[in-house]
């Protein structure tokens, strides 16, 4: 399921934003996945090595795992507060050559 949230993620943001805006928005988004794509090894490696190693702060070797869980679900309920912006609908796409004087 987890492949579909890009493609959705991308969708929503292309409705809220005009055609001038595309690909800062898009480029944005993927500079954020790209982010945390690079930053939650960096986090949840030590976390799990912490968990499974002898010297735990308590015993809970999916320790990791559960704070991985627990960041989607929090991630997942906001997902719900998000409300729809109506489409842009009226844009102005401004060209030298077609103007008319």
């Amino acid at each position: 399921m987890s492949i579909f949230v890009m493609p959705c993620l991308k969708s929503m943001a292309s409705k809220q934003v005009g055609p001038n805006e595309q690909g800062k928005v898009q480029g944005c988004i993927s500079g954020i996945c790209s982010f945390a794509s690079v930053v939650s090894p960096l986090i949840f490696s030590p976390l799990t090595a912490l968990f499974l190693s002898e010297n735990t702060p308590f015993h809970f070797p999916g320790f990791g795992l559960a704070c991985a869980a627990f960041a989607l679900m929090v991630a997942f309920t906001e997902s719900f507060m998000i409300t729809s912006a109506h489409p842009v609908t009226n844009c102005n796409l401004s060209n030298s050559d077609s103007e008319e004087p």
